[in-house]
């Protein structure tokens, strides 16, 4: 079934990658490279399934969860970094499942699918 799903990652190429494989897997999605848009996109996108960074330089991401998750209680969050211990914070805030870099994209669609149902 496909889902909305929102990407957000300061690295193009992850995004690029991510994007690609979710599309392949019949998944609708929208993506960012810049944190500072993310509720914007959250807002009028209405994503089942957020995909994002810890580290983005222009926004501090564990807030921007905080706030997705005050809003739509319901959406599912991925969270994603090289440094594991913000994935544990990353946890205490909200967060369903984190995966640590560097992935795959079978890896990343074996997580969508988890979190999705």
């Amino acid at each position: 079934m496909a889902s909305r799903i929102l990407v957000i990652d300061d690295n193009a190429g992850i995004v690029e990658i991510i994007r690609r494989s979710l599309e392949m897997a019949g998944h609708e999605v929208k993506t960012s490279v810049h944190g500072r848009d993310t509720l914007e996109l959250f807002e009028s996108f209405d994503p089942q399934l957020i995909i994002t960074d810890i580290i983005l330089p222009d926004v501090d991401s564990i807030d921007t969860i905080v706030e997705c998750r005050r809003r739509r209680p319901q959406t599912k969050i991925i969270a994603i970094s090289g440094n594991g211990h913000l994935l544990h914070v990353a946890e205490k805030h909200g967060v369903e499942h984190v995966l640590a870099k560097p992935f795959g994209p079978s890896q990343i669609n074996a997580l969508v699918a988890t979190a999705l149902n």
